[in-house]
């Protein structure tokens, strides 16, 4: 089960300093890559940043829909089951994932979800947040896993928008982003960065 859009009153102390180092992180050179990129620039009014449009030399028109500073996030409760389901499907074989009894005689203890899975549900938590406003691709993500997520717990998904920038080629808005998922401890178990394209 998901849960999206949680309160984000805590976010920034919760996430602590190694989450303000990850933010401060410049774009990488793949920005060098891409034809007439320009920041988005956005208009702020009494509620707050509104969406804007930009046009392109050719004549297209961009609708910006993220800002620097964004945060989004959402919960999944994850079971045995479907982790288990999740492994067999493609095709990690890991005991860890799906084999009560090898789980408890691991340093684990028990059943842990596969790298796969909580990849996944980080970029899925992306998807579903900015394809409710039109299309939106990924272009690439990278993770570092930190600590074991179990099979039976509750974790938290939070995203953060760093940059946005309009571009040519490929055309639409480029958005940079920090995202962490959390275990039922509050603990970091899976740190990541990525860009999508907004259309």
């Amino acid at each position: 089960m998901v849960a999206d859009d949680l309160p984000l009153r805590s976010f920034r102390a919760h996430v602590g300093p190694r989450w303000d180092s990850l933010v401060r992180c410049r774009p990488t050179a793949v920005f060098g890559l891409v034809r007439g990129v320009r920041r988005a620039e956005l208009a702020s009014g009494a509620s707050g940043v509104a969406l804007v449009t930009r046009t392109l030399g050719d004549g297209y028109t961009a609708r910006v829909r993220a800002h620097k500073g964004m945060r989004f996030s959402s919960a999944v409760d994850l079971e045995p089951e479907s982790v288990a389901r999740f492994a067999h499907s493609v095709g990690d074989t890991n005991p860890l994932h799906h084999d009560d009894e090898a789980a408890r005689g691991s340093s684990f203890g028990q059943r842990i979800a596969s790298g796969p899975q909580t990849s996944a549900l980080m970029m899925a938590a992306t998807a579903r947040h900015f394809s409710r406003s039109g299309a939106m691709v990924g272009l690439e993500f990278a993770f570092r896993f930190r600590r074991a997520v179990p099979a039976t717990q509750r974790v938290r998904i939070d995203w953060l928008v760093v940059d946005v920038i309009v571009s040519e080629s490929p055309r639409g808005q480029i958005v940079d982003l920090r995202g962490r998922m959390q275990n039922a401890d509050g603990q970091t178990a899976v740190g990541a960065k990525g860009k999508v394209l907004l259309r």
